[in-house]
């Protein structure tokens, strides 16, 4: 009989197993046009992966701050409504993850994305019952990074400090070194013009599928 692999993967969710870019941005660009019409252009090539704070943050700049809790607000209203089921899986996602299910692999989900869109992506695409937690940004106050998440994550499941950590920018990066993790990066993602210098990578894959080969 064959045996079973019995790896652990920790994945995050935009940019490496689900293509948002389009979606999140086009709230982006709809809410800043409302709020702050001269920071669209902010919007337009922003850094599709940090948190909803930071990016807004980023795209109010300082003069435009005053407005942050009213453009998260209405962020939250036009993507969870409606846009969020713009979001595309990207092509062999599911595949992959019931071939890494189906051999006995045990996954999880670590994002800085909110747990309601989250969550609802995950019913809409049938794929909540193949990850043993779903980790999110907002769930813990006091988790400030996703590295702390991920640590109290891994307090809970230790099983998991064996995983490999599959993500597509710095912050993904940082939150497996820090960690301890290997890290898998998704070169498909939206980080790979970030400066990778400091984060040491187990392996790069230019697709997802390339999983079912490690």
């Amino acid at each position: 009989m064959k045996s079973r692999s019995n790896k652990f993967w920790m994945f995050d969710f935009d940019g490496t197993l689900v293509d948002s870019e389009s979606a999140i941005r086009k709230c982006y660009v709809s809410v800043t046009s409302k709020l702050a019409p001269s920071q669209v252009n902010r919007a337009q090539t922003i850094l599709i992966g940090p948190t909803l704070d930071e990016s807004s943050r980023e795209i109010l700049g300082d003069s435009h701050l005053p407005l942050l809790d009213e453009f998260k607000q209405n962020f939250q209203c036009e993507y969870d409504s409606n846009t969020v089921f713009e979001t595309l899986t990207y092509p062999q996602a599911d595949r992959v993850i019931k071939f890494l299910h189906g051999r006995g692999d045990k996954m999880a989900i670590a994002t800085n994305k909110r747990s309601g869109p989250t969550k609802a992506l995950l019913k809409y695409y049938k794929w909540e019952t193949f990850f043993e937690f779903v980790a999110c940004i907002d769930q813990f106050a006091s988790d400030k990074t996703k590295s702390d998440m991920v640590s109290r994550m891994l307090q809970q499941y230790p099983l998991f400090k064996k995983s490999f950590f599959v993500g597509d920018t710095l912050t993904d990066g940082y939150a497996a070194k820090n960690n301890k993790l290997n890290f898998v990066k998704a070169k498909y993602g939206y980080g790979d013009r970030q400066n990778w210098d400091d984060i040491p990578v187990y392996k790069s894959i230019d697709e997802i599928v390339e999983l079912m080969l490690i």
